[in-house]
């Protein structure tokens, strides 16, 4: 993937002002220390597109960025601030919780942790949570550039021993040198195409749906959906109807049962929308 624009969008503070229209979003967790605004800029080519501080905690807010005007990084509230009081930790908490929970299009979690030291027990507790959610993630491993090469490997694998998992969940990147980058973006693209791929599919269904929701009307037709969803055991239907709505792939016909696909579900329920 190429990141050719990255713009801000907003900082929201509560579940009601979540972004919902329609877009994917990637987003990065992680501890308040491992480098996550860094290491947003470093993706999309910018020095100050998400900021940085020399304090940790400063992101308190979920963050959306819109990139290549198609979908969203979304930067999460950075957990494990020390000072930060527990008032405001529970406030962060509640607000990175409601939006792994809430989030409609969340389609990846990139979790940061850095490579030279053991994840803590928060690292954990938010791998443990996206297992739990079933949110695909991918595992980020930041500031190599602080450790020699020879010892990246080594390093990586002490980290996926900790959390459990295996070394190719593992990405260690540099936003400094940009070492790793590439394979970051690389994932991206393949989770970016994949649902895109989706959507075109869904809406595809839809589409035909509603044509054939429009030819399929009629008093034969009209019978047939009514013995279909009410499952009447006695089915005298037309071998031409049955072979008609098989070739439009409305039905699929087993051995004793005639059962409608996934499109024509979608066609019945555009009829019913309609009468």
């Amino acid at each position: 993937m190429k990141i050719k624009s990255a713009k801000f969008v907003k900082s929201v503070a509560s579940e009601k002002e979540l972004i919902k229209d329609g877009l994917i979003e990637i987003a990065f967790a992680g501890k308040s220390n491992v480098g996550k605004s860094s290491f947003i800029n470093a993706l999309c080519s910018q020095k100050k597109l998400a900021k940085t501080s020399s304090l940790p905690g400063r992101t308190r807010l979920v963050n959306y960025f819109i990139i290549n005007d198609s979908f969203y990084f979304v930067d999460l509230p950075g957990y494990g601030y020390a000072q930060a009081g527990q008032n405001n930790k529970e406030m962060w908490a509640q607000l990175l919780e409601n939006y792994l929970i809430k989030s409609e299009k969340l389609k990846l979690v990139l979790m940061l942790v850095d490579i030279r030291h053991d994840p803590t027990e928060l690292d954990k507790i938010m791998l443990k949570f996206l297992y739990r959610r079933q949110i695909p993630f991918k595992i980020i491993a930041t500031k190599a550039d602080k450790i020699a090469k020879s010892k990246v490997a080594q390093y990586v694998q002490n980290v996926a021993k900790v959390l459990g998992v295996g070394k190719d969940d593992i990405i260690p990147v540099s936003s400094e040198n940009g070492w790793g980058l590439d394979k970051v973006l690389d994932e991206l693209q393949a989770v970016y195409d994949f649902h895109n791929s989706l959507e075109l599919e869904k809406l595809a269904i839809e589409y035909d749906a509603k044509l054939f929701a429009t030819l399929l009307s009629g008093e034969k037709y009209d019978k047939f959906f009514n013995q279909i969803t009410a499952g009447i055991a006695e089915k005298n239907y037309d071998e031409k109807l049955l072979e008609q709505l098989k070739d439009m792939q409305i039905i699929e016909v087993g051995q004793d049962e005639i059962m409608l696909t996934d499109l024509g579900e979608k066609v019945l329920e555009f009829r019913n929308l309609t009468k």
